[in-house]
């Protein structure tokens, strides 16, 4: 026990130093930006809150947290050597964006996503972990179906909030060479522009805000969540879900989130939705309130008014106790008595709207 609290405070003594020379913990807002967020009716005592009562992690469970996820959890927390991984084949890009539907899983919550001639990158993460640092934290199962760097031309980066597994440094330095715009909640242009993104491209809304890119419609709407990289920025930016309105489709990103009433606020307002594309993994009872369980993202199909449910943020970074495989096997399970329409691509396949990949359990095999 003694040399683990020496090997805890030896880990805390390293994060503290190593911040103080990171580039990849950003930068908080100030100055004129500050001051415009705390306009924000999000805003109050000096942070971000949600519409409603959240729970995070209580500071007395963190040390047993941490306990559990070294020595306890299930088996099956990083998939077999047989994990199916298709590359990208590039020459898709190489005329215009679809005019119906296009997406494509690049793990995680990380998709190129197009729509009614516009294309879409959403919460891009490359890197190998994410974490502060490339040298510790959760590392991805496999490595990114296609390079950063052959990435066709993107109309805008879309980003949900500024966890590292949204929003990746060396993936945003990278970014940052390209002439387009990011669009983000208010607060995360601050570290966009820390990393390089020039202060014109950054777009930053609060929940209702929109834009529009020829005749695709964006809107940034509520999640209930949290945010912050480091330790003393929690909640100084905001945090949020993405909601893209074609003229012929619509589709809904959730970014991170524990079940809220908003959902039903988002799909009166905006449904029915073609394509929701909903977070399913990483829960844990101790932050139930800030992550969907995949019952609850039945639930959220439902009041959301969507059609076809995508899975996201699963099978590929080993973040919470139980197996990867089983956020996608609790949500089929979940869905069967209502009869809804679930789609499993696989990393790097190309899902068309006349070419949706069913419910096949693809996953059994890898373990094998």
């Amino acid at each position: 026990m003694i040399k683990w609290i020496l090997g805890i405070i030896g880990l805390i003594i390293i994060i503290v130093t190593s911040m103080l020379f990171s580039e990849s913990f950003g930068e908080s807002p100030s100055g004129a930006r500050l001051e415009k967020l705390k306009n924000s009716p999000q805003y109050g005592k000096g942070k971000f809150e949600n519409a409603m009562v959240t729970k995070t992690v209580e500071p007395g469970k963190i040390f047993s947290m941490m306990n559990d996820y070294l020595f306890n959890g299930s088996d099956h927390r990083v998939p077999g050597n047989n994990f199916p991984i298709l590359p990208v084949d590039k020459t898709i890009f190489e005329g215009s964006a679809s005019e119906d539907f296009r997406y494509i899983w690049l793990g995680h919550s990380t998709i190129i996503l197009e729509l009614e001639g516009k294309r879409f990158l959403i919460d891009p993460v490359f890197s190998e972990r994410v974490s502060p640092f490339q040298w510790s934290g959760p590392k991805r199962f496999y490595d990114s179906p296609i390079d950063l760097k052959d990435l066709p031309e993107i109309d805008a980066v879309i980003i949900s909030h500024d966890h590292y597994d949204h929003l990746d440094h060396l993936s945003i330095v990278e970014l940052a060479n390209r002439d387009m715009p990011f669009l983000a909640p208010l607060g995360v242009g601050s570290h966009l522009e820390k990393w390089g993104v020039k202060p014109e491209q950054v777009k930053e809304f609060d929940w209702w805000g929109e834009t529009t890119f020829g005749e695709v419609k964006l809107v940034c709407t509520p999640a209930r969540h949290f945010s912050g990289r480091g330790i003393l920025d929690r909640d100084k930016t905001l945090w949020a879900s993405w909601t893209i309105l074609g003229k012929n489709r619509k589709i809904y990103y959730s970014g991170d989130s524990g079940i809220t009433e908003q959902f039903k606020e988002i799909g009166n307002k905006y449904g029915p939705f073609d394509f929701t594309i909903v977070q399913i993994g990483a829960y844990n009872k101790n932050w139930h309130d800030i992550h969907l369980f995949p019952e609850e993202a039945i639930d959220a199909q439902e009041m959301l008014k969507g059609e076809v449910l995508i899975p996201v943020h699963w099978g590929t970074f080993d973040l919470a106790l139980h197996s990867w495989y089983d956020p996608v096997d609790r949500l089929i399970k979940a869905a069967a008595p209502k009869n809804m329409t679930l789609s499993f691509p696989k990393v790097g396949e190309v899902l068309e709207a006349d070419n949706l990949v069913k419910p096949e359990p693809w996953w059994k095999d890898v373990d094998e």
